[in-house]
């Protein structure tokens, strides 16, 4: 009976490893829209709409972060130096992964014992947000308006702490 124990909650390890494993790193591109990860999108000449999901768990605060970020790496790995914002927004969306759980248990009355192991799955996890950045990029000196920003310093700040 324990050896029955030890063999399900190993299956159970295994499991979860596997499900945490699958999941896309937390900066990189999105394999399709509405997917976890960014994905830009080319609107205009020097005009992008870029979009960033982060996983289930991760507050609307890191994916500004993480928009920011693609941004800045946009406009530089084209050959441009800032760029302008003209149209934010960020909204909640559904959980990006399905919420696992894996129990065992077992106990012994008098003579007897018996051994229940449990499973669930489900898609009530932890909520996942969508930041949403339209920018203007160009080259030479920064507008001075709030909403312009140096895509070197934003990407020299903001990258130490991007998730890799």
């Amino acid at each position: 009976m324990k050896q029955l124990l030890v063999a399900l909650a190993s299956a159970g390890v295994v499991a979860s490893s596997a499900i945490a494993c699958a999941t896309t790193a937390p900066y990189s591109p999105a394999v399709a829209p509405g997917k976890v990860g960014y994905f830009e999108q080319q609107i205009e000449p020097e005009r992008y709409r870029i979009s960033y999901r982060g996983p289930s768990g991760m507050g609307p605060n890191e994916t500004e972060d993480l928009v920011m970020l693609r941004a800045a790496d946009l406009t530089l790995s084209h050959g441009y130096d800032w760029f302008r914002i003209v149209e934010r927004y960020g909204e909640a969306a559904a959980p990006t992964r399905p919420r696992f759980s894996f129990g065992v248990g077992g106990g012994s009355y008098g003579r007897g014992g018996g051994v229940g192991v449990g499973t669930s799955t489900g898609f009530g996890g932890e909520q996942s947000y969508v930041s949403n950045l339209e920018i203007l990029i160009g080259r030479g000196a920064k507008p001075t308006t709030p909403d312009a920003y140096d895509a070197r310093q934003v990407s020299q700040v903001i990258r130490p702490r991007a998730p890799a």
